[in-house]
């Protein structure tokens, strides 16, 4: 659903990632990570945009087009340290622009600063089955509308590729239902 809602709504303008336990902040919004040098060493360290400011600054060059950057499995990472202080972006009603001071230089656009534009919007899915969700704490609740989508039987039948076998659209029905 949210990559057929970015290649139609978002006409292709975004990016999908996926959360897992070991997403980090410097995976998510950015950090230091090697590069390959050619001294003695072989690498250094130096900073890395990660997934949020390459989205931010995507969205940045093309203003008037919206800008998608979906998560998906949200809640399969610890998000209050995947998100770290960046969690002060994503209020959703603010008088004021907001901006953070980040810890390193990125260089282009920001250098050490981080905003997101107007036009980005992310997206966060999850398997509500999964029992992770209630760990999602309330300072990510309160930024974020949660929207329970059911699966419909008849999309699972005519998506099924057991069609022939009209017992395992039912049966995959009834454990979705279950939450098995």
């Amino acid at each position: 659903m949210a990559l057929r809602l970015l290649l139609n709504s978002y006409q292709g303008n975004g990016f999908s990632i996926q959360f897992h336990p070991n997403t980090t902040y410097e995976n998510f919004v950015g950090g230091l990570a090697p590069v390959l040098t050619s001294d003695a060493m072989g690498f250094r360290f130096a900073p890395q945009p990660g997934f949020l400011m390459q989205a931010a600054k995507a969205a940045a060059e093309n203003p008037e087009q919206p800008y998608l950057l979906h998560i998906d499995e949200v809640n399969r990472a610890d998000l209050a340290k995947v998100l770290g202080e960046a969690i002060f972006l994503l209020e959703a009603r603010s008088d004021e622009p907001r901006e953070l001071s980040l810890p390193y230089d990125f260089g282009e656009p920001g250098h050490d600063r981080l905003s997101l534009p107007d036009n980005l919007y992310i997206l966060g899915t999850m398997n509500s089955a999964d029992r992770s969700i209630a760990i999602v704490d309330v300072a990510v609740r309160r930024r974020f509308a949660f929207i329970k989508l059911w699966p419909q039987l008849q999309v699972v039948q005519e998506q099924s590729l057991y069609q022939a076998k009209p017992w395992h659209s039912q049966k995959f029905w009834y454990h979705c239902r279950v939450g098995l």
